[in-house]
């Protein structure tokens, strides 16, 4: 019988059972130990060792972020110079996710006239500017919305984004900052 040893940061993929610690007054995720932990397994095949973030997971692939497509799934583009409907697009639609977009949109896929309790100013600078719906691929359908922001909203976002107070560094027990 072979030793292998892998690494776990002593959260999920930790198999020991969790350390008695005294109460500390602080309480929240600052009494957990981040630092990583070496468990030996008892195996008779050499595994590769497996890395594992702090909280004993995996780290994140690109399969996580963008998963394969189910087999099957038809892959079909925009057909060029095509100007698409709103009933093309709920039908590209049909079988991923239904959305009621006839209440906001016509059927040239441009924003309806709509009340709302905005401010007068805001449904002026929004009057100009209707959103209009896209769409980029087929199957599986992807949309683009244009003029979703304002171009008054956009600057609020990037606003607050680069304001001194956004750049601070956070004082946390779960994440170095």
């Amino acid at each position: 019988s072979t030793c292998s040893v892998a690494f776990a940061a002593g959260g999920f993929g930790s198999n020991k059972p969790p350390a008695k610690r005294k109460k500390k007054k602080k309480g929240g995720l600052s009494d957990f130990d981040d630092s990583p932990k070496v468990v030996a397994i008892e195996d008779n095949k050499k595994e590769p060792e497996q890395l594992l973030d702090k909280w004993g997971l995996p780290p994140v692939t690109q399969d996580d972020l963008f998963p394969p497509m189910p087999a099957g799934t038809e892959l079909r583009s925009i057909t060029e110079n095509k100007e698409y409907t709103l009933r093309d697009i709920q039908d590209c639609l049909k079988g991923y996710i239904d959305l009621n977009l006839e209440k906001c949109f016509d059927d040239n896929g441009v924003e309806k006239e709509h009340n709302s309790n905005k401010a007068p100013s805001d449904i002026s600078s929004r009057s100009s500017l209707k959103m209009k719906l896209n769409l980029l691929h087929e199957s599986p359908p992807v949309l683009s919305i244009d003029n979703f922001l304002t171009p008054q909203e956009c600057e609020q976002i990037q606003q607050v984004a680069t304001s001194a107070s956004a750049s601070q560094k956070v004082d946390s027990a779960t994440f170095a900052g």
